[in-house]
C-alpha cells in the first residue's frame, strides 16, 4: 500500500488540519493497525517543482496544498480532509451527524484564518488584539457550546482541537494566556485530542512542522511561500 502523501510549503498553513487528521488514522478504514503518523510530507523547495505539478495535472486550481492517497490526487484543502474523515470513520454515521460536521468543518476554517495569516503579518501584537481576538470572541462561545454534550469522536472534534491548539501556540509565543483557558469544553476536548497515542507521537514527531513564532521559523517558512510561488 502506498503511503499518502500531503505536498505543500515548509509549514502549517492549510495543510496542518489534514496532517491532524491523517496522524489520527489515514490507514483506519481499511483493515491496517495503526503505528503511528502514516503519511508523507513532501515540502516544496522551488518553484520549479510547484510549477511542474500545476503542468502535469496534479492541480487542477493551481493550488497547493495536494494529497495523493490510494491512487487518488486531491487538490483543496476542505475537499482532502472530507475525504480523510470519510476513509477513517470520522464523517458521522447519519447524513444529520455528517452535514453537522461539515458546518462545523465550515465555520472552524473561517474561525482559523488567524492561523493561516499570522506567518505573513508584519505586525504579531497588531494581528493578535485587531484580527484574532476578534474571531476567538466571535466563535470560540459558538464551539464550545456546540459540542458541551457531543460523545463520539469526529472529524470536526479533531479540526477544532488543532484550531484551539495553534492558537494556544501563538497566544503563548506572545507571552499572553491562552484563549483555551476561559472554555472549559473546548480546552477538554483538545487535551483529549492532543492526548490520544498516535496523536502525541505525531506531535512530537519530525513530521510536524514547528509553529511558526516570531523569528527565525516564521521568516523561514515566509521565505519558502514566496520562493516557491515565484515571487522571489
Amino acid at each position: 500500500m502506498t503511503t499518502p502523501t500531503l505536498t505543500y510549503f515548509k509549514g502549517w498553513g492549510l495543510a496542518e488540519q489534514s496532517r491532524w487528521l491523517l496522524a489520527y488514522g489515514a490507514e483506519v478504514s481499511v483493515g491496517v493497525t495503526h503505528t503511528g503518523p502514516t503519511f508523507r510530507n513532501a515540502a516544496l523547495s522551488s518553484f520549479s517543482e510547484f510549477d511542474k505539478l500545476r503542468n502535469d495535472g496534479s492541480l487542477p486550481f493551481g493550488q497547493l496544498p495536494l494529497l495523493e492517497i490510494d491512487g487518488l490526487k486531491i487538490s483543496q484543502s476542505q475537499a482532502m480532509i472530507r475525504y480523510i474523515a470519510k476513509r477513517s470513520g470520522l464523517a458521522g454515521g447519519t447524513l444529520a451527524e455528517q452535514v453537522r460536521c461539515d458546518m462545523i468543518a465550515e465555520a472552524v476554517k473561517d474561525a482559523r484564518l488567524g492561523v493561516v495569516k499570522w506567518p505573513f503579518s508584519p505586525d504579531k501584537d497588531a494581528h493578535l488584539n485587531d484580527f484574532v481576538a476578534p474571531l476567538i470572541a466571535k466563535w470560540y462561545p459558538k464551539f464550545d457550546a456546540m459540542i458541551a454534550d457531543d460523545k463520539e469522536l469526529t472529524y470536526a472534534h479533531i479540526l477544532i482541537a488543532e484550531m484551539v491548539s495553534s492558537y494556544d501556540l501563538m497566544f503563548e509565543s506572545k507571552g499572553v494566556p491562552p484563549p483555551s483557558a476561559d472554555y472549559e469544553n473546548l480546552k477538554d476536548l483538545t487535551a483529549k485530542v492532543v492526548g490520544l497515542p498516535q496523536m502525541k507521537e505525531y506531535l512530537e514527531s519530525d513530521k510536524r512542522f514547528p509553529f511558526p513564532a516570531e523569528g527565525e521559523i516564521c521568516n523561514s517558512y515566509v521565505e519558502n511561500v514566496e520562493v516557491v510561488l515565484g515571487r522571489r
